[in-house]
């Protein structure tokens, strides 16, 4: 079921409210710098009672990215600053 914008899928579980089942699971978001993000998808049922989930759950819901991207916020840090948890910008 992963697609190119949402790679990565995995975490699965299942779980029924008002007699409905659901795939829960996380998925990579290509489009947000590959962030996780939480997916629930509805479970249909075929004939032979194996369950089906329909690809296109997975664009149901995009996050909106707000706020700046890790490389805006990394291009606008001041010198000297740690980026990246681990590398330093030396002043000048």
């Amino acid at each position: 079921m992963a697609t190119r914008p949402w790679p990565g899928l995995g975490g699965n579980s299942v779980h029924t409210f008002d007699g409905k089942d659901y795939l829960v699971f996380h998925a990579y978001e290509a489009a947000d710098h590959g962030l996780q993000k939480l997916k629930i998808a509805e479970i249909q049922w075929d004939a032979a009672r194996w369950p089906e989930v329909d690809a296109k759950a997975l664009d149901e819901y995009r996050s909106v990215l707000i706020g700046k991207s890790w490389d805006q916020l990394e291009a606008e840090a001041p010198t000297g600053a740690i980026t990246h948890g681990q590398d330093v910008k030396p002043g000048k």
